[in-house]
């Protein structure tokens, strides 16, 4: 772009040159663009892959923690229930 200001304008590009400059440009941009969603989706899809085959430990989560149902949602335990309705 810079040559655009060149003091002699012989040495200016054409408007078709320019035309012919940003179009590659932005192609070269779009294939770095899909190039890193491709290189984006092959990681995704290798934790996912690894995520499915990773073992998983048949514990129960609240195991030990002493949370009942009623403990964690008031409305099921019959000391928070009020007594007017």
């Amino acid at each position: 772009m810079l040559s655009c200001w060149h003091p002699s304008a012989k040495l200016r590009p054409s408007f078709s040159q320019l035309v012919e400059s940003v179009s590659n440009i932005v192609d070269a941009m779009q294939r770095q663009v899909q190039s890193r969603m491709a290189s984006a989706a092959a990681a995704a899809q290798y934790v996912n892959s690894a995520d499915q085959t990773s073992p998983t430990p048949d514990v129960e989560l609240d195991a030990g923690l002493g949370n009942s149902a009623a403990e964690l949602t008031p409305e099921l335990d019959p000391a928070c229930r009020s007594t007017t309705v």
